[in-house]
């Protein structure tokens, strides 16, 4: 299990939260999502090879997300 942190500099508003749990819940692999709206942040913890799926679907979603950490966790 993988888990990376993003800073996403224009989130700030619930409804870019609810889309994003929506298109990232509905990926495979992704297993917990933390979002903190005061801080502009969003962890992912996934099962996927890499984050480059993730950062796909949050661009598309007109996002620039930032990496900010990523680190390896306990199965």
């Amino acid at each position: 299990m993988r888990r990376v942190e993003f800073v996403i500099p224009a989130l700030d508003c619930g409804a870019e939260e609810v889309a994003i749990r929506q298109r990232l819940a509905a990926m495979g692999g992704v297993e917990i999502l933390g979002i903190d709206l005061a801080q502009r942040k969003l962890i992912v913890e996934h099962a996927l090879p890499d984050d480059s799926s993730i950062i796909r679907e949050l661009k598309a979603l007109g996002l620039e997300p930032q990496r900010v950490e990523e680190m390896s966790s306990a199965a």
